[in-house]
């Protein structure tokens, strides 16, 4: 069995406060690098132009608790990446 530990999580005040959409993120990070033993989805760190890519979440402009999907070819990859 792994056992993983849950080393740093930030939030902001903000969401936690008023509950404020545009304040819903997190970040944590754990103690160990969990890809190499249970994979990375495959998703990776470097892109190409004409790479196909899928992004999912919950958009603050959709109604509560709604799963999208959306994903297309990048047209060119720079600072931000666009679809």
């Amino acid at each position: 069995m792994l056992l993983i530990q849950v080393e740093i999580w930030l939030y902001p005040k903000e969401f936690m406060d008023t509950a404020d959409p545009g304040y819903d993120y997190g970040v944590f990070s754990l103690d160990t690098n969990i890809g190499d033993s249970l994979g990375y989805f495959g998703w990776t760190t470097s892109a190409t132009a004409g790479q196909t890519v899928q992004v999912l979440g919950y958009p603050d402009d959709k109604p509560q608790f709604e799963l999208w999907l959306d994903g297309g070819q990048l047209e060119s990859v720079g600072d931000l990446m666009r679809l």
